[in-house]
């Protein structure tokens, strides 16, 4: 018969913490489950230690090559999976004895395709604790930071979002991706508002994997198993540190505009003292997530352009999608949207039918710039220059190229002959706001530039 539950560990040479994390499995009282721990190439005695249980639900498989990160691992498991519905268990990480059934009675109750609990991230050697699984709305919301030991889905959801990424393809960690993907997927989500997962995070602790330290894990075991008020003394802490305690609700992960696709993973892997990996080829259609995150509901580019990408989860036909380079969303005192740009801010084109297209920029003079001349000129992703507009004040700028007939192109929007003063206190440098930014049919007239 079946299990309920798959639960899936993915694991590299850290035998001494993955014994903790089996024995939470274990303890748990829900027992409708089956485990698959997955190596990433393991060369110690991991496969021992899961041995050493001597329970038939636990199956070992480890995987030819190192591939990095959980991805790989969690797809595999995914694969040989049995259950309805599949649990993460960091290696490094524990369950409170309840996780697996609160998890599982709120999904059936509300028949939901995704669900989550609270977890509590934590250092003990010095008084940081932080709570993960809270919102402002009481439910998950896209980009909210919730780990994966805390998340259980259905099986079958990953036959309509698609596989865990790898993440040297995005510039978001694969797990708030992969989770991300289901919620914008229109996937239905249960919050439990249970604290039932502990978490060690090895990016918090250098060279980790190196010296491979388990006190943490050995006296949480400890804790767990003979302190009946544990999660009452856990929540007290929490509040009682006066540095965190104003900071100790994390709600949502936002993309580094300077970070490269696989940057955040890699620094990890640096900080748990893992040796660097090669990077893959990756395209724009890999980082959807990210230009998710890049692209709000209300924004400076075309409305029909945001909705159809939020919509098919695909590049809009003749459209504009931001990516690196803007500051943030802001509104004037009309309420209407706008974003300061210093330089370097880029964007992608779509363009299938491979016609000259109009590409314009309803802009506005930062005020140190007001008066001056500022130069912007619009260049491709192989660094040709497309062509260069100057203005003073408050105009529309347009540049009439056309785009090649790929995915998405890659355009950058180069400023010189700015003062680039920065406000005090402010890291923004306000050389121009840009409030529209469109793409249309090119004119049956060439023309270089145009003002209105």
């Amino acid at each position: 018969m079946k299990p309920t539950v798959t639960v899936i560990i993915a694991t590299y040479n850290y035998s001494n913490v993955l014994k903790y994390a089996l024995q939470s499995v274990l303890w748990q009282t829900f027992q409708d489950f089956e485990v698959w721990v997955i190596g990433d190439a393991c060369t110690d005695d991991s496969e021992a230690v899961v041995a050493s249980f001597g329970d038939a639900r636990i199956h070992w498989h480890n995987l030819p090559e190192n591939s990095g990160s959980q991805s790989m691992p969690n797809n595999v498991g995914i694969q040989r999976a049995q259950g309805k519905y599949i649990a993460y268990l960091g290696h490094d990480d524990l369950w409170y004895p309840t996780h697996l059934q609160y998890l599982v009675e709120a999904m059936e109750r509300v028949e939901a395709d995704v669900g989550h609990t609270l977890l509590m991230m934590m250092r003990t050697e010095i008084p940081y604790r932080m709570i993960y699984g809270i919102t402002p709305s009481g439910q998950y919301e896209a980009f909210t930071q919730t780990p994966p030991s805390s998340i259980m889905h259905r099986r079958d959801i990953v036959e309509q979002i698609g596989w865990w990424k790898d993440y040297r393809t995005m510039r978001v960690p694969p797990d708030i991706e992969f989770v991300a993907r289901a919620a914008l997927s229109g996937k239905k989500f249960v919050s439990v508002q249970q604290l039932t997962v502990f978490k060690f995070p090895a990016a918090m602790r250098r060279n980790s994997y190196r010296e491979r330290p388990s006190h943490e894990q050995a006296a949480y075991v400890f804790r767990i198993q003979n302190e009946p008020d544990l999660l009452y003394r856990e929540m007290l802490a929490l509040v009682s540190e006066p540095y965190y305690a104003q900071r100790a609700f994390q709600v949502k992960f936002t993309p580094q505009l300077h970070v490269k696709p696989g940057e955040i993973v890699a620094g990890y892997r640096e900080i748990r003292g893992l040796d660097a990996q090669p990077s893959i080829e990756s395209s724009a259609q890999d980082d959807l997530i990210s230009l998710m995150a890049q692209n709000p509901i209300d924004d400076i580019t075309p409305d029909q352009d945001r909705k159809f990408f939020y919509d098919h989860h695909m590049f809009p036909v003749n459209g504009v999608l931001l990516t690196d380079g803007w500051y943030g969303v802001e509104k004037d005192g009309s309420g209407h949207v706008f974003r300061w740009v210093n330089t370097g801010a880029q964007f992608l084109v779509t363009n299938p039918d491979g016609k000259p297209k109009l590409l314009s920029i309803d802009v506005r003079a930062g005020y140190a710039n007001e008066g001056s001349p500022i130069t912007v000129s619009l260049v491709a992703a192989d660094g040709d220059v497309v062509g260069e507009v100057i203005f003073e004040s408050q105009q529309t700028i347009s540049f009439e190229f056309t785009p090649p007939p790929v995915e998405a192109a890659l355009y950058t929007l180069q400023v010189s002959n700015s003062l680039n003063l920065p406000l005090p206190t402010d890291p923004r440098i306000l050389n121009f706001a840009v409030s529209k930014i469109r793409l249309s049919a090119a004119p049956p007239v060439n023309i270089n530039q145009r003002e209105v």
